[in-house]
């Protein structure tokens, strides 16, 4: 099986997307504590780094959605959102 193959496999599976809602869920989360004053003086550089991490995993799963589907990546709407939305947050 090659890497593209294990990879379509690994981004099409059940856990996988649970993870990413989940850590979608989250970022949301840290994006709202990050606009509350008192939070950010208390806990600000964890929220910070737990951001850059969640954002991590995203690029790296669009890196991966895009090795797998190559130009078929763009054929679909949310694939684009997602594209869009962190090229944003980077």
């Amino acid at each position: 099986m090659t890497l593209r193959q294990r990879l379509a496999e690994l981004i099409k599976s059940r856990n996988f997307e649970i993870l990413i809602m989940v850590l979608v869920v989250a970022n949301a989360i840290i994006l709202g504590l990050e606009t509350y004053q008192p939070v950010m003086t208390a806990v600000g550089p964890v929220l910070k780094t737990l951001d850059a991490i969640i954002l991590t995993v995203f690029v790296v799963e669009l890196a991966m959605r895009f090795y797998v589907h190559r130009t078929r990546f763009f054929h679909d709407p949310w694939r684009v959102f997602d594209f869009l939305v962190v090229g944003v947050a980077l």
